[in-house]
């Protein structure tokens, strides 16, 4: 039946959406969760799979949703074309165990040529950004070891608490 599809889902993915700072609030607040069980029963929130060295997304490409990684390692290289838009963060020097508020990246970075390179580990999430705005991905992220991701889509996002903000 759908009602126990839904709560399974539910309780699969609950977890991994209160690593990120926005979802551990709201799932604590005094706000309805009606809204996030509709988007998890909207399909808005799926697994996904990489084989090790696989690339999820690349640069200049479309941010349609937001990842948590929950196993595995990846990569991310951030082009020298877009380190002065990041610089500034304070998000850079963030631990890969928690997940940044507001950006593509981070854990410890090394050089590859001109570019940035972030180590990504379980627990970190990429591409917030696309949940608020139209957004660009500012650098690749690749898997350097095979990994289980949750996605989050924006667009459903967005059309979910879009019904429910004033």
């Amino acid at each position: 039946p759908r009602k126990i599809k839904v709560e399974l889902r539910t309780e699969v993915f609950m977890p991994v959406l209160t690593m990120h700072p926005f979802f551990a609030s709201y799932a604590i607040s005094q706000a309805s969760q009606r809204p996030m069980h509709d988007f998890i029963a909207a399909g808005g929130i799926e697994e996904y799979s990489l084989c090790a060295h696989e690339e999820l997304f690349a640069v200049e490409a479309p941010g349609n949703s937001m990842y948590f990684i929950v196993h595995g390692a990846m990569r991310y290289i951030l082009q020298e074309q877009f380190k002065r838009l990041v610089s500034d963060s304070s998000e850079w020097t963030m631990p890969a165990s928690s997940c940044s508020a507001s950006s593509d990246y981070m854990g410890s970075a090394e050089q590859l040529s001109n570019n940035t390179v972030q180590r990504l580990g379980e627990g970190t999430c990429l591409s917030e950004a696309s949940l608020w705005m139209r957004w660009e991905h500012t650098g690749t992220a690749v898997a350097k070891t095979p990994c289980n991701l949750v996605c989050l889509d924006a667009e459903r996002f967005r059309q979910i608490m879009s019904e429910i903000l004033p």
